[in-house]
């Protein structure tokens, strides 16, 4: 009986071992972490979500574009150097996220009117407008966030359909407030 228990016992160890090493190197794999992204030569970095996927041809504009399918939620920073804004007559951050978010809502329809709000990110000031309005008939709701920085305005336009606007608000919210600048200001 003894031996029994014992040959048991040597063919559970492996099984163990063999267990132990899966999780331990599956963690990532079935729970990943988020991960900083920089962008516009590393001027700049945002959080991306663990479940998302940097991804391409949302924006052609876009410095970074990224999004996760399944929960049908997307983002895409543009970032604008200042004199590139003073160019086209723009001169406040005000100016420049009222123009901006203008394109977004030309690509909506029966959107009600957009006014900004002022938010308090991790690492500075922005403005938001929450946008909401139809595009290829799908209800949509859109974050359009500016930030200013030191030398540059970045646009984070964040949006999803409106049936799942709310399970994805939380990762929005996470989202703008990890923007950062890789630079001193």
């Amino acid at each position: 009986m003894k031996e029994i228990v014992t040959k048991r016992f040597r063919l559970f160890i492996p099984v163990i071992i063999l267990l132990l090493m899966i999780s331990l190197v599956g963690c990532d794999f079935f729970f990943p972490k988020p991960k900083r992204v920089d962008f516009v030569g590393d001027h700049f970095s945002i959080e991306k979500p663990a479940t998302w996927k940097m991804m391409k041809n949302l924006n052609k504009d876009a410095a970074l574009e990224m999004g996760n399918n399944i929960k049908g939620a997307f983002t895409v920073v543009i970032s604008e150097t200042k004199a590139e804004a003073e160019e086209a007559g723009v001169y406040s951050v005000e100016e420049y996220s009222k123009a901006t978010v203008g394109f977004v809502m030309k690509g909506l329809q029966f959107y009600g009117k957009a006014t900004p709000e002022q938010i308090d990110t991790e690492h500075f000031p922005a403005l938001k407008y929450k946008v909401s309005g139809l595009v290829d008939g799908y209800k949509t709701v859109y974050w359009h966030v500016t930030i200013e920085t030191e030398g540059y305005y970045s646009q984070i336009i964040l949006w999803s359909m409106e049936e799942t606007y709310k399970e994805n608000e939380a990762e929005f919210y996470n989202i703008v407030n990890s923007f950062d600048t890789n630079y001193e200001e």
